[in-house]
């Protein structure tokens, strides 16, 4: 069972999402450097949209979402823009409320330029949430399908992307407290664990398109040659040797 846009978008509005929320925004504010020479799209629920919309103000982002309050209304999986276009996309919980994750990472594939850059903010697994998923009837995560992060690793590696960052967030229960007492001395042991970058709600990935490279058949077997870039080793012709 998937996650619905809806079902992400009225979570982040309860007490502990929001708390998770602006955690996120801060990262962002603090990690991302925009230039106004770069195209970015921004993909994700309401919430998120609405909060990075008054920080990144630049004419060259896109905030993309399925209704019209938007610069974009447009499907993830069909966005209107050219091949190799735009230099950076920030993806907010796009693969858990998508059906088929693997085709949201080809069409953000198809509009980036080589050296583009991809952030991705998903759920994570390996965490408190795990216990949620299984055991807590009634939580928002119970029986949903949270794609774990060394997966997710994985699908950026076949399409040849770097890994140039990855970062947890949000390492306290991901449900709202009551008691003051309790609450304090949550946000004391947040602050205490978030010196550990292992085990958080929240995953951030941040990874880059490899360059594409042409490769000379005649200096593949050449001692020392390094080869990048997205390409299978070619079958040598049996005239070669």
């Amino acid at each position: 069972m998937i996650f619905s846009n809806n079902e992400i978008n009225n979570w982040y509005k309860s007490k502990i999402g929001k708390f998770t929320l602006n955690k996120i925004i801060n990262y962002l504010s603090n990690s991302i450097r925009v230039d106004y020479n770069q195209k970015i799209i921004i993909h994700g629920c309401d919430n998120f949209l609405k909060s990075l919309k008054n920080i990144f103000t630049s004419k060259n982002i896109f905030f993309i979402h399925n209704n019209n309050r938007y610069d974009l209304s447009s499907s993830i999986y069909k966005l209107p823009f050219e091949d190799n276009s735009i230099d950076t996309v920030i993806l907010f919980h796009s693969i858990d409320f998508c059906k088929n994750p693997h085709n949201v990472f080809r069409e953000v594939d198809r509009i980036l330029k080589d050296d583009g850059e991809i952030i991705l903010i998903s759920f994570n697994i390996y965490s408190l949430l795990l216990v949620f998923k299984f055991l807590a009837i009634k939580s928002f995560f119970w029986k949903k399908r949270i794609i774990g992060y060394t997966r997710i690793k994985d699908w950026l590696n076949l399409l040849s992307y770097k890994m140039v960052k990855l970062d947890f967030l949000i390492k306290i229960p991901p449900f709202d407290i009551k008691n003051k007492k309790v609450i304090n001395f949550v946000l004391r042991l947040e602050n205490v664990l978030s010196r550990f970058n292992f085990l958080g709600c929240i995953n951030i990935f941040h990874a880059k398109k490899e360059n594409l490279r042409y490769i000379d058949m005649k200096i593949w077997r050449k001692s020392g040659n390094i080869i990048k870039g997205r390409f299978a080793k070619p079958i040598a012709n049996k005239s070669y040797e």
